[in-house]
């Protein structure tokens, strides 16, 4: 079980890349476990300090279609972010001409930390950083553009004048790379893009396109230890980003979300109402369709698909089952 996407590089590559983008060069690199996707090191490098080197996947052609532009996608939130003072990583260099290595590679500032997977919950200060989760959500979802979609598209001037046509493009951009990989049964596949449709007139409620994470679980937190305690460090892999319905931010990883504390900063509950409930079961149906071509055609990890495209087809019958 292994991904196709993670590939390491030689010494040399790296340093060529270290002097390209920092004018610099390191004396030490290792290498950094627990990715799938990218292929990151730390360097030490000799003006700059501590450094981390993110590589793009290999293997492009099995990525979707968005994911063929995460860099760009990532360094645009961080931009913006930035301007509100939210703690996300510092970009240092980025090279996306693909002449020294075949893919992009991203240079930030590194932050030492462990990751929120590793908290404690009934230990450690984890309702608070629940909390203060909250507040950077409450901060980003201030963010806006004037059209719905992929962040790479909207800040290049494309993207959706209606919610709902930027989720349709979500289904036909997926079925592009999904299809071919037989990743849900044609039938199954037909009932989804009929359900879509059918619920145009509930996405259409959305109006303001929302920046959101679109990948905010613990895994992606950095939590700086201080004093026996934790305080936030930094908020991760933005690549994925949207300007969307930001319920959409709520229908991955619900264990942040789902706490009090979070809810009490963010400043603002779920809304009861069955329609929007159905919204957020739509988007948690699209969440595990993406995830279902993760796990089968990038991570080669079989079992985890089939669990996704579980989830994909018992969302759907309930969706089917909802009258608008």
């Amino acid at each position: 079980m292994a991904s196709l996407l993670f590939q390491e590089e030689s010494n040399e590559a790296l340093q060529k890349l270290t002097e390209s983008c920092l004018n610099d060069r390191f004396t030490s690199f290792s290498l950094l476990k627990g990715g799938m996707f990218n292929t990151t090191y730390l360097l030490h490098t000799r003006e700059h300090g501590e450094v981390v080197l993110r590589l793009g996947a290999v293997n492009r052609h099995l990525l979707m279609p968005f994911e063929q532009h995460l860099m760009e996608t990532e360094a645009e939130v961080y931009r913006r972010s930035r301007q509100l003072k939210l703690p996300v990583p510092e970009i240092l260099g980025l090279d996306l001409s693909l002449r020294i290595v075949d893919r992009g590679a991203m240079f930030t500032r590194f932050v030492p930390g462990v990751a929120m997977s590793c908290v404690n919950p009934e230990k450690d200060n984890y309702k608070e950083l629940c909390g203060t989760l909250g507040s950077f959500c409450a901060k980003l979802h201030t963010l806006t553009a004037g059209r719905f979609g992929r962040v790479y598209d909207v800040m290049r001037g494309f993207g959706y004048s209606s919610w709902h046509e930027a989720v349709e493009q979500e289904l036909y951009a997926w079925e592009t790379v999904a299809t071919p990989a037989s990743v849900l049964p044609p039938a199954a596949l037909d009932r989804v893009e009929k359900t879509i449709c059918r619920f145009a007139p509930l996405l259409d409620e959305i109006k303001t396109p929302v920046l959101v994470h679109n990948d905010l679980w613990m895994g992606n937190v950095l939590l700086v230890p201080e004093k026996g305690r934790y305080r936030l460090g930094l908020v991760l892999d933005a690549d994925r980003a949207m300007y969307a319905d930001p319920e959409l931010e709520f229908s991955g990883h619900r264990v942040i979300h789902d706490e009090p504390e979070f809810r009490t900063r963010y400043g603002k509950a779920p809304s009861e109402a069955p329609e929007a409930a159905a919204r957020r079961r739509l988007y948690h149906m699209l969440t595990q369709m993406w995830h279902a071509y993760v796990f089968q055609a990038e991570y080669a990890m079989p079992e985890h698909a089939a669990h996704a495209v579980d989830l994909v087809l018992q969302e759907l019958s309930l969706l089917e089952s909802f009258r608008i």
